[in-house]
């Protein structure tokens, strides 16, 4: 599971434009539907329970995304949207009894561990994740940046200036590719006040 969530992240990387999503992965990964998500997962039932519930289950499912492809099925799918939710509050509420009654088995440092992993995780590959996204938004920039110019020394002008003001700030790098063809390339010389004055204007909000 924590595989697939480090890959789901790398794949997604490319959206991370400013600090924004950062902040919303760390709020994911603090979610507390993830506790519920644990605590149901933690108790299994026998292999023979699970081998008789899941043909239900599937019913149940296929019945539920089927009856969403029409405004006639309505009225179905309130149906069994309505048990899919009865089923999981069962399901829940079956586990929090188990965790309750078998409290030193579950309540463990170990547990604990388990549950905090895909925080773990997060947290180390932030770093990583956020050089990774500022190389992309560079790169897609700089590819802009040529297509706008075909002056090799202007495009060396802009791009420096553009390091230097960016620097390792994903949100200041934001607002330079947002407002770069706004500027008039041909004043290259005024480059360097241009961006300032952006990063200074927001940062002074």
């Amino acid at each position: 599971m924590d595989y697939i969530f480090a890959s789901t992240t790398f794949f997604n990387i490319n959206k991370a434009i400013d600090t924004k999503y950062f902040k919303k992965l760390l709020a994911d990964s603090l979610k507390w539907t993830l506790l519920i998500e644990f605590l149901i997962n933690f108790h299994t039932f026998s292999l023979i329970i699970e081998i008789l519930i899941f043909p239900f289950m599937l019913f149940i499912v296929t019945m539920q995304v089927f009856s969403e492809t029409d405004k006639q099925y309505e009225a179905v799918n309130k149906l069994f949207t309505g048990i899919l939710s009865m089923i999981g509050i069962l399901i829940f509420l079956y586990s929090l009894i188990l965790a309750i009654y078998k409290s030193n088995e579950f309540f463990t440092f170990g547990n604990l561990n388990e549950f905090l992993l895909p925080v773990y995780m997060t947290i180390l590959l932030m770093p990583f994740l956020y050089v990774i996204a500022l190389f992309i938004q560079y790169e897609s920039l700089f590819v802009r940046l040529r297509f706008m110019t075909s002056d090799k020394v202007l495009y060396r002008t802009v791009k420096l200036q553009i390091y230097i003001n960016a620097s390792c700030n994903l949100n200041n790098l934001k607002l330079i590719s947002d407002h770069i063809n706004a500027f008039d390339l041909k004043q290259a010389q005024n480059i360097k006040f241009y961006l300032r004055k952006l990063i200074e204007k927001r940062t002074s909000r």
